[in-house]
């Protein structure tokens, strides 16, 4: 039989018995600590974080903060007595604006973002909530015409007007005595009264949809034609800029919509905000600039033109006066500079930055007293500032997390980023910090741990750099760091890191570089950089010499990496689809298979033995190189766009587990290492542990009953068995070994005659037909092996394109199901934390019939001893 991929299966399958396969990850600490519910559930109601927040349903920790921290917003604004401060996305949050407490939370009409609001906040003309002056309400667009008043404490509605307004509404503002309402759409700006009668209209006639004029640089232009006027704050004027004349600023009389003067800007008006006294204007521009304008002379008072840096987008967004007029406030979005900027208002000049978002600060509000300012950005966080301090005021005794987290081998440690670009390791068990890791100006998009248990790679970028860092926790200072250029794309950053089980080579995937860095850590030397077009996700084989790496070029490559030579390579290819990118591979633990997220919404799994693939649909998006393996290699897990996460069978494809874990999108997933944890980091800004064994099984189900579905073809079947077996040791382990035996019994029941009738016809047909496909299914063990040991010496000669080949390939996969059913048993006695459960793992390795089954008892024993090889903890 002829196969490059047999060839290195058989390498794998050579190397397993002698390496311990990797990846354990959240040891069940985190489920007696946070509350295990088994056998005795506990209320979901009542559980709370550490904050004394409530934990959604199914999440056993949180790390980050969840105050201030919605995920998505369009907007925000902040109520006139300084209590509520309020972001609009999906859903609309009310929040303590002293605590950052969740006051109340509503679901945004569907009919609001399909034509109301534009689809972003990052778009010229865009502000569509305004405070009420005389109440402590809001105005919000509801649809079709019509206005809501929002009450900022409660977050009840009620109707406040409908208006002529037909399209959709880019801005809203309301007279300082609420007698008037300016509405602006992409058509016209429209000025009605308190009722909604319209008083006034002024049209927008743009010579082309600006939107259809956008360059690749101004991503403003997105949203297209715009209407946005402000009415000032002491008389009865109005400014108005929209697409038709977007550098200029149109002094109207609020009262007939007369033309009262024409300030000409240098640039393309992105927001404008009234001084309090009302004399001046301040506006950000498309240059990068903030300017001020006298209002009665038409004259530019100063201007700051901002210095760009980096290659990223460069604009300045929100602007703001301060309440006593002694500050301006600036969003800037200039490359990796994510400032506020505090301006001086007699000259412009900097007297001060608040430094904290990590990606386009969008809106910014000054407390009543200028003392607070509030913030929002693409980053999905509120952010509150002392002005006086220039410094962030952070929830007490917490931090707000980044998407990217990470777990020891055993458990017992947990690592995660926070949006300073800080690492914190903290024990898994009580959530206390043990170590903070800081490497100013890196933030970090990867981590992993070696199987040493204080072994941590991490992988970032900086403004112009990407590096990999190496730590021993009981150090202090990295043992390895290299570094090299980001080139002209500033987005570049590391976006698949993999690191063998002892903790002696690394390796990250650049897809915007098109490469792949491998490190030996003794040497402390780069010993490898390959090339691999729009590369995506990469996997180390645990012993170091081989590495698999697939990306958008539709490519799977394994490596050797002594020589840098692609040993084989094969092009993806996904049934029905032309899209067959990928976005990440990963080894199987046992490195029999190989799995590749595809962009086109699946899994694929390639088994190295058989050379057969199984390509597996998922619901949802899947994101970039976020999905694992499982500890018992029978599962995987994968994070979505949509923030939720599932579990899928690895042989059925069945849907095993799904769940809503985050507000944005899932950026990390891992395993526990009894599998019956799930880790996952979100967009937005929390990382949680949740709790598998969802299980609908009575607390009285009988587990010699239970134990006889991990055997079955059924997936979910055999997924609820294991998590619910696993919360009763004590039961479980007398009936799992009940059901092993009767496996084991049927190597000793082998019928001589059944097994020559089905070679024959195997032999026979072309193609394996559904009697025989029937009665394989129904028989043993024993009988399985016995079919394909013969089938394999009748078939040494054949080509691997002779039909008859297929047959011997659905024998061995139908077999090859049954043994990791075994398997699914030795690992579940191998997380029985008792000492019977050892000596029957101890038992199995000695006496299982077969290599195959042999195999699986080793893993088992091997993944066990590696979970109990407790090391100790650092501490600070």
């Amino acid at each position: 039989m002829k196969s490059g991929w047999r060839n290195i299966g058989a390498g794998v399958l050579l190397s397993v018995i002698a390496q311990l396969f990797v990846e354990l990850l959240v040891v069940r600490a985190f489920a007696q600590d946070s509350g295990q519910q088994d056998p005795e559930r506990k209320d979901e109601s009542q559980r709370v974080d550490y904050l004394g927040d409530p934990l959604p349903a199914g999440a056993l920790l949180r790390l980050g903060t969840v105050r201030f921290s919605p995920g998505s917003i369009f907007d925000s604004i902040l109520s006139a007595d300084d209590q509520v401060v309020v972001s609009l996305g999906s859903p609309m949050i009310g929040w303590n604006a002293a605590t950052g407490q969740r006051l109340w939370s509503v679901e945004t009409k569907r009919e609001q973002f399909e034509t109301a609001f534009m689809t972003s906040a990052a778009s010229y003309g865009f502000q569509p909530m305004v405070r009420m002056p005389k109440s402590n309400r809001f105005l919000l667009p509801a649809g079709q015409g019509n206005f809501e008043y929002i009450d900022f404490l409660t977050g009840k509605s009620e109707l406040a007007f409908k208006a002529a307004a037909r399209n959709r509404i880019c801005t809203v503002d309301v007279h300082r005595d609420e007698i008037l309402y300016a509405i602006g759409t992409p058509k016209e700006l429209l000025i009605c009264d308190a009722l909604g009668a319209t008083k006034f209209k002024i049209k927008n006639n743009p010579e082309k949809p600006l939107n259809e004029d956008r360059n690749g640089d101004d991503r403003l232009k997105f949203g297209g034609d715009f209407s946005y006027a402000r009415f000032s704050p002491v008389d009865d004027t109005l400014v108005l800029v929209n697409s038709e004349t977007p550098k200029s600023l149109r002094v109207l009389n609020a009262q007939d919509g007369s033309e009262l003067k024409r300030i000409e800007a240098k640039d393309r008006v992105v927001r404008f905000a009234f001084a309090p006294g009302g004399r001046l204007l301040a506006t950000t521009e498309r240059d990068i600039a903030a300017r001020l304008y006298d209002l009665e002379s038409g004259s530019l008072v100063w201007e700051r033109v901002f210095s760009p840096a980096g290659l990223d987008e460069r604009y300045t967004t929100d602007i703001c006066f301060s309440p006593v007029e002694n500050l301006l406030a600036v969003g800037t979005a200039i490359g990796e500079d994510q400032r506020i900027h505090l301006l001086d208002p007699a000259n412009g000049e900097t007297v001060g930055t608040l430094t904290g978002h990590t990606w386009k600060p969008w809106r910014v509000n000054f407390s009543s007293d200028g003392k607070r300012l509030f913030s929002s950005g693409w980053d999905g966080v509120l952010r509150v500032w002392d002005v006086d301090r220039r410094e962030q005021i952070r929830v007490e005794n917490s931090e707000r997390a980044s998407s990217v987290c990470t777990l020891t081998q055993d458990g017992r440690l947990l690592a995660y980023g926070d949006d300073s670009g800080k690492i914190h390791v903290v024990e898994s068990q009580t959530g206390k910090k043990l170590r903070t890791i800081h490497v100013d100006p890196f933030n970090f998009s990867q981590m992993a741990f070696a199987a040493d248990n204080k072994t941590l790679a991490a992988g970032g970028s900086s403004s112009s750099s990407i590096a990999v860092f190496v730590w021993d926790l009981d150090q202090e200072e990295p043992l390895h760091r290299w570094e090299w250029p980001k080139g002209r794309d500033v987005h570049s950053s590391v976006d698949s890191l993999s690191l063998t089980p002892d903790g002696k080579r690394l390796a990250v995937a650049v897809f915007r570089q098109s490469k792949c860095f491998v490190f030996d850590l003794p040497s402390d030397r780069q010993m490898a950089e390959l090339n691999h077009q729009s590369v995506y996700g990469l996997g180390l084989h645990p012993d170091g010499e081989q590495l698999v790496t697939a990306g958008w070029d539709s490519m799977v490559r394994f490596w050797n990496l002594e020589t840098g030579e692609v040993i084989h390579e094969r092009k993806h290819e996904l049934q029905g689809r032309d899209d067959a990118r990928m976005y990440g591979v990963k080894f199987s633990p046992d490195q029999q298979r190989i799995a590749t997220l595809n962009m086109s919404s699946s899994v694929s799994i390639l088994d190295l033995e058989l050379n057969s693939i199984r390509q597996i649909p998922l619901e949802g998006s899947p994101v970039y190189d976020c999905f694992a393996f499982s500890k018992n290699g029978l599962w995987v897990a994968v994070g979505q766009m949509d923030g939720n996460a599932t579990v899928i069978d690895v042989h059925s494809g069945e849907q095993l587990w799904f769940h809503q874990c985050h507000s944005g999108s899932v950026y990390n997933i891992e395993f526990g290492p009894d599998d019956r944890t799930l880790l996952t980091g979100g967009a937005d800004g929390v990382n949680y542990v949740w709790d598998l064994n969802q299980t609908s099984k009575s607390p009285d189900a009988d587990c010699r009953e239970v134990a006889v579905h991990l055997f079955g073809d059924d997936g979910q079947a055999a997924f609820d068995a294991f998590q619910y077996l696993a919360s009763r040791p004590d039961e479980a382990l007398p009936a799992i070994v009940a059901s092993v035996e009767q496996q084991f019994a049927t190597f000793e029941s082998e019928n001589p005659e059944t097994i020559e009738s089905l070679v024959e016809r195997l032999d026979r047909n072309e193609v394996l037909g559904e009697a025989e496909s029937s009665q394989l299914a129904d028989l043993g063990l024993g009988t399985l092996f016995a079919i394909e040991e013969s089938l394999s010496e009748k078939f040494a000669t054949l080509e691997d394109d002779d039909p008859r080949m297929k047959n011997l390939e659905s024998l061995r996969d139908q077999m090859n199901r049954r043994v990791w059913a075994v398997g699914r048993a030795f690992y579940l006695v191998a997380i029985l934390e008792t000492t019977e459960a050892e000596q029957q793992l101890k038992a199995w390795v000695a006496n299982s019939p077969k290599l195959n089954i042999k195999k699986q008892a080793f893993l088992a024993k091997k993944y066990r001893d590696l979970w109990h090889s407790r090391v100790e903890l650092p501490q600070d």
